[in-house]
């Protein structure tokens, strides 16, 4: 698992994960968090 897939888990939402990352883009960040898998319920 990456830090975008941990940060995510983490209960960070996509603005926090773009700082972090250096990202300029939302896509860029689906891209790497795709494949987490995250109980949106807890």
């Amino acid at each position: 698992m990456g830090a975008a897939q941990t940060l995510l888990g983490d209960g960070h939402d996509v603005l926090r994960l773009m700082k972090a990352g250096g990202w300029k883009s939302a896509t860029t960040v689906m891209r790497y968090v795709d494949r987490a898998e995250i109980d949106v319920w807890t």
